[in-house]
């Protein structure tokens, strides 16, 4: 029954259970690395839903190729494929998003996860490049639909993100911030950066 709760907060039970002893409400939980850029992938359009082989290349078979081949690491830990078929590395090439949010540490037997919040993780949501190209994807991918009410856009974009639409407050700033000359004039930019907003928030990472 827990399971099927909802993570709403309701006033009595905050008054009489603040700690949610007695469960009348699920615990919110944070993403874990995969499902977070899988996530972000679909939402830009990006992902590819196929099966995939090995990414490896193929001089890299056995695992003596492995140590001798000069491998593009980029190129294989930051593909549009599902985190479920990314090659993980001990040392050399691994991929930054999986290391900030507590993917578990390939050179030892990790049975369990520990997740965290840390202040390095919004940072890199903040900074990284890969996020800002991915939120400049998913910006090209709502400005393909004709949309006549930017409120509507800007509903849709938070249900495509955060699986609620917006408060009023959100609506009415990110409707201001649309208004703003210069974002009339460059739209595309406008709402990379609302989407790369969406991808920093904390109602994203967690469920």
């Amino acid at each position: 029954r827990t399971y099927r709760l909802s993570t709403d907060d309701q006033p009595g039970g905050l008054k009489e259970d603040p700690e949610n002893v007695l469960l009348w409400r699920r615990d919110r939980r944070s993403l874990n690395a995969e499902a977070m850029r899988d996530a972000i992938l679909q939402i830009s359009g990006n992902l590819e839903r196929g099966r995939h082989e090995s990414m490896l290349p193929g001089a890299a078979s056995s695992d003596s190729a492995l140590n001798n081949a000069k491998l593009d690491y980029p190129a294989i830990v930051a593909p549009r494929a599902r985190s479920v078929y990314i090659p993980i590395f001990r040392e050399e090439g691994r991929n930054p998003l999986l290391d900030a949010f507590d993917f578990a540490n390939p050179s030892f037997t990790v049975g369990r996860r520990i997740p965290g919040v840390r202040p390095t993780q919004s940072l890199y949501l903040m900074n990284n490049q890969w996020i800002m190209e991915q939120a400049s994807l998913a910006a090209d991918h709502l400005l393909a639909h004709p949309w006549t009410d930017p409120a509507e856009a800007v509903a849709h974009a938070y249900r495509l993100t955060l699986a609620r639409p917006p408060s009023p407050a959100e609506l009415a700033a990110y409707q201001e911030y649309l208004a703003l000359p210069e974002n009339q004039q460059h739209p595309q930019e406008a709402w990379a950066g609302i989407y790369h907003a969406l991808f920093s928030c904390v109602d994203f990472r967690y469920l």
